[in-house]
Parts: C-alpha cells; sequence; structure tokens
C-alpha cells in the first residue's frame, strides 16, 4: 500500500489571469511563495510521515517541492518524475479559463490536446509504479490540476471531474493498494 499527498502547486500570475499554463513554464509569484511556505510549515511538522517528494519537471511545481523540502530540514528527497508534468493542452495554452475551453478539453474534442485517457494512463501507471517501489510508505507529490484530477477521474468520473476546484497548494490524499486506486479526501487545505 502507498499513500499520497498530492499538491498542487503555489499560485502564479497566470494563475491570476485565469489562462491555461499547461506545460508553458512558469514561476510562482509571491503569494505562491506565500502559500508554498505555508505549506511548508504544515509539512515540518510531519517529517517522518513521508519518505520522498516526488515533482513535476515544472518550475512551479519544482518550487513548490523545493519550499516543502526546506522546511522539512532538507531531510527528505525531491525526485523529478516526468510523468507527473501537467497536461499537454497544445494549442489551448495560454487562452483564457472558460467553460467552452474546457468542455471541449474534457470531452476530449480538442484538437492537439492530450486526451482524458492518456493523462490518466501516464499517472495511475506511474503511481502503481511508485506502489511496488515504495511499499508502505507515505510519499508527496507535487504537480498540477490535471494531473492530479486524472487520479480522481480515472478512480470515479461522477464524482470527481476535471471541472471540480483544486486549490493552489491544496492537497488530494490518494491511496494506492495492491494496484487499486481509491481518492481519501479532495481539495484539503493542510495547515
Amino acid at each position: 500500500m502507498l499513500r499520497i499527498c498530492a499538491i498542487r502547486h503555489g499560485q502564479t500570475n497566470e494563475n491570476c489571469l485565469g489562462r491555461i499554463q499547461g506545460r508553458r513554464d512558469f514561476e510562482l509569484n509571491e503569494q505562491g511563495i506565500k502559500e508554498a511556505e505555508e505549506l511548508g510549515e504544515y509539512f515540518s511538522k510531519h517529517i517522518g510521515d513521508y519518505s520522498h517528494i516526488f515533482v513535476s519537471p515544472l518550475k512551479r511545481a519544482y518550487q513548490t517541492a523545493k519550499i516543502i523540502q526546506k522546511n522539512m530540514n532538507n531531510e527528505i528527497d525531491v525526485i523529478v518524475e516526468p510523468q507527473f508534468i501537467e497536461r499537454n493542452f497544445g494549442p489551448r495554452e495560454g487562452m483564457k479559463v472558460c467553460d467552452e475551453v474546457f468542455k471541449d478539453i474534457t470531452n476530449d474534442t480538442a484538437e492537439g490536446v492530450e486526451k482524458s485517457f492518456e493523462i490518466q494512463e501516464r499517472v495511475v501507471s506511474k503511481l502503481i509504479e511508485l506502489e511496488n517501489k515504495y511499499p508502505n510508505e507515505s510519499i508527496i507529490m507535487v504537480s498540477h490540476s490535471h494531473t492530479i484530477k486524472a487520479v480522481s477521474t480515472f478512480v470515479d468520473k461522477n464524482k470527481y471531474h476535471f471541472f471540480d476546484r483544486l486549490d493552489n497548494c491544496s492537497a488530494v490524499f490518494i491511496l494506492v493498494d495492491n494496484g487499486n486506486v481509491q481518492i481519501e479526501d479532495f481539495n484539503v487545505h493542510l495547515k
């Protein structure tokens, strides 16, 4: 069994502008750094609970992970995991978030955008691989909204949808047990 605390990265200026970031590489803004520091304070009280931090290669996620690590006195490894990169939104990257655009994305009708089943397969297969490598451990995963939501929609398309809100620096608790993936809690603000 593997327990995962999946964290969405801190805020960026593109988040404030309501733009789809996708794989475009942005750094955290001042608010995002503050959010990550507050989250790091939470994890500083739980140093022994987690064995590793796995992180998307994009700057906003990596910065968030490094701030968490710093607050844990650098006692935990930060491992870049390419499979935890954000969804490829193709020509939709940089566009304003709106219902019409997201409907095309989530219905898998948008040209050049990574399909829902592709991101689900990419992320869930990595989580199952990590369960095999780190059985009976708890890890932190720092990633992106659609990457994390891919797991929740894989588990239950009716309960969790790509439209559900996942705040910056909030957590989703995931359990992988013998290859079976479960969501224990969604959009949790850790304090």
